[in-house]
């Protein structure tokens, strides 16, 4: 029991002590990555599904990069992109991944419109006619 509590301790110090201090005036703040299991030896993905950029200046366009790895023994090719938004634009340079390759997708939103925004980008691909879905959301300043 003893053991336990000496165990416990400790995982609440490791823990507590991996929290980012916040300063005053951050415009990262509360910008937060939703990570995909980047432990996927078979398939496809990327390297994140969901971006918050937190706040941004209006009428300044925000790029994001997404890396897209393929870990399957064959070649997948991007067939199109498609967005919810023709505020956005999809930039792959690169549409042929062969085995244990990557791409790299630029995100570009124009934030014209003040106010929350969460808008979503489709990758799709052959080898698994598969699509992905990628987010981008924040908040746009007056």
């Amino acid at each position: 029991m003893k053991n336990f509590i000496i165990i416990f301790a400790s995982m609440l110090i490791s823990f507590s002590g991996c929290q980012q201090d916040k300063k005053p005036g951050d415009t990262t703040e509360g910008t937060k990555t939703e990570t995909v299991d980047n432990k996927n030896t078979e398939g496809v993905f990327m390297d994140f599904t969901v971006k918050d950029v937190g706040a941004i200046p209006r009428d300044i366009p925000i790029t994001v990069q997404v890396v897209i790895t393929n870990n399957k023994p064959d070649s997948i090719t991007i067939t199109k992109t498609s967005t919810t938004c023709d505020c956005m634009d999809v930039q792959i340079p690169k549409k042929i991944l062969g085995p244990r390759d990557t791409a790299h997708m630029a995100v570009t939103y124009n934030a014209r419109i003040p106010g929350l925004f969460e808008k979503d980008v489709y990758v799709t691909y052959t080898g698994q006619d598969s699509t992905f879905k990628f987010t981008l959301k924040g908040h746009v300043k007056q």
